[in-house]
């Protein structure tokens, strides 16, 4: 800057400044406008995609239903439609929770439930449903235990269950027909009760580019648009199953290679409930044969039957298998047996062994999916069925109600698919559309059904009713007049000893974690979320029924 003075000659200053914070507070505004634009970005694609991932399954309901009008009197066709009308529902259910789950993630109001679950049921529950959705798409599914498992925990259920859930059902979509997925779970460490307990889900599928291992858990991304093109979904499934990961104490990471595959692995803390008694068995002097073609299971199994102290051989083939009856056709009192052997049909080895031992000996079948075998006739030899991966407790449950070798399997305590046939029940439910569908269900089921359309009439349709007349009360939450906690509440409260103990579960639309605390707070035996599947109804009630957790 110059100046002219009072004798008329110029004079030059110069001003020095430190501008350092000026600078530095620039760029982070320039930073945080650049995240910003992506995240605005990055949410403008997904809203672009959520339109066309939700307009398609709606398409598909809508097309389909207009076909079966079309086609009333042909019923192949009204099949077909009435299928890809329910798998077109189930994806769009798909979408619509995921982008519940990360819109209550980003507003803070996930809260973390810590108490006791079984964690057999767990891992028996999601193998279940993934080796069958695994199956349907020529995928080979197993699942491995290795370690000290325990069979029930103190943990968050729901979360754990929504983290490994999410990671099976990518590893099934983008795997082909003709691949492999593992399900590998393993005791990590352990301190006291306080155990670490990994979870692994690798996959034979299209793998991930490392430039890419970031981006896929950020919410609202995908790794390119090619992924939303082939495969659809939100992009939420991983940003999800990290948050949660992140909330319970642990940690997610990944090991992929494109065209090769994927594994993510999990790792998170519980607190180990001890394991129902074994010594029980000490004195049985049982000496059992599995056969079984995967060595995790040979090896697993060794270690279970050791801890048991049971007399045990472990064989990995059908052929040796009926080899070593023939050796010892007298020796074993129960032979467990794998239903998907590699050398030989595991029910034709049943045969063998049925003809060649020389005692009663019991067979018990091991499948990842008991419901879908257990009626076939190929297996009518069949003793009884486990579920794997095998747990002690679940060997114990097979076991339980033995006497020396006279062996009794009246008391298994198998899960009971008519477990609703001639039961009496009153639905409370205020939409005549969700009430005409859960009374056709539950008619179907073989129940005899009682309608109310309100808590307050629901509350008088059981003061009417005869002690022990209700069997089960499926209550809706949200009604007019009174809603289902209150009429809950008052059922709770009357002065007649069924009140307490009529089962009542709740139907509802809302499916978060607080409002199934809720349910069970106020009295509820259960809470089952709107769209109804029979499926979890029953198993709802079969879980009731064996005492163990609803949820």
């Amino acid at each position: 800057m110059n100046y002219v003075d009072t004798d008329g000659e110029d004079v030059w200053l110069t001003v020095y400044s430190d501008e350092t914070d000026q600078v530095l507070m620039q760029e982070s505004l320039k930073n945080a406008l650049e995240k910003a634009e992506k995240a605005n970005e990055a949410k403008s694609d997904f809203l672009s995609r959520m339109s066309h991932e939700i307009r398609t399954p709606l398409n598909g309901i809508i097309g389909m239903v207009t076909l079966a009008r079309e086609n009333i009197n042909n019923k192949a066709k009204e099949i077909d439609c009435v299928n890809k009308i329910s798998a077109s529902s189930k994806h769009l259910l798909v979408l619509i929770n995921d982008i519940l789950d990360m819109s209550k993630i980003e507003s803070g109001k996930v809260e973390i439930k810590n108490k006791k679950f079984g964690f057999r049921n767990f891992v028996e529950s999601t193998v279940s449903l993934f080796f069958s959705q695994a199956k349907e798409k020529g995928i080979k599914f197993k699942s491995v235990l290795i370690g000290n498992i325990p069979s029930y925990v103190k943990g968050d259920y729901l979360h754990t269950n929504q983290i490994i859930v999410n990671l099976l059902s990518n590893a099934v979509k983008f795997t082909d027909k003709g691949g492999e997925i593992t399900n590998r779970i393993s005791l990590l460490k352990e301190e006291d009760n306080e155990v670490w307990i990994r979870f692994e889900v690798s996959d034979t599928g299209v793998g991930i580019e490392k430039k890419n291992f970031d981006k896929i858990f950020n919410p609202f991304e995908q790794e390119d648009a090619s992924v939303s093109y082939n495969y659809g979904g939100t992009g939420l499934g991983l940003p999800i199953a990290k948050r949660f990961t992140q909330m319970l104490g642990g940690n997610i990471s990944l090991k992929s290679e494109v065209g090769k595959g994927s594994i993510f692995t999990v790792d998170l803390p519980f607190t180990r409930i001890p394991e129902p008694n074994i010594d029980i068995f000490m004195d049985k002097k049982l000496n059992i044969l599995l056969i079984d073609s995967m060595p995790e299971t040979l090896e697993r199994m060794a270690y279970i039957f050791e801890t048991m102290k049971i007399d045990y051989m472990c064989i990995g083939s059908g052929e040796c298998g009926i080899k070593e009856i023939k050796e010892n056709p007298s020796r074993y009192d129960i032979c467990m047996i794998y239903d998907d052997l590699n050398d030989m049909s595991a029910s034709e080895v049943i045969d063998d062994i049925k003809d060649t031992a020389e005692n009663d000996i019991k067979i018990i079948v091991s499948s990842y999916d008991t419901i879908d075998i257990m009626d076939d006739k190929k297996w009518e030899k069949a003793d009884a069925f486990i579920n794997k991966p095998m747990f002690i407790s679940s060997i114990i449950d097979v076991l339980y109600g033995m006497d020396n070798i006279d062996l009794n399997f009246k008391d298994i305590n198998y899960k009971n698919e008519d477990i609703l046939k001639g039961k009496n029940v009153l639905i409370v439910e205020d939409n005549e559309l969700n009430m005409e569908i859960l009374r056709e269900l539950l008619i179907l089921q073989g129940c005899k059904v009682t309608c109310a359309v309100n808590g307050e009439e629901g509350v008088k349709a059981f003061e009417k009713s005869k002690p022990y007349d209700f069997d089960i009360i499926f209550m809706d939450i949200r009604m007019p007049v009174m809603d289902g906690y209150e009429a809950t509440e008052i059922i709770r409260s009357l002065d007649r000893k069924d009140a307490k103990e009529v089962i009542i579960i709740a139907i509802s639309a809302n499916a978060f974690a607080d409002d199934i605390e809720k349910s069970i707070a106020l009295g509820m035996n259960a809470h089952i979320s709107k769209p109804i599947n029979i499926g979890n109804l029953i198993d709802s009630l079969n879980n009731i029924y064996n005492k163990k957790d609803t949820y």
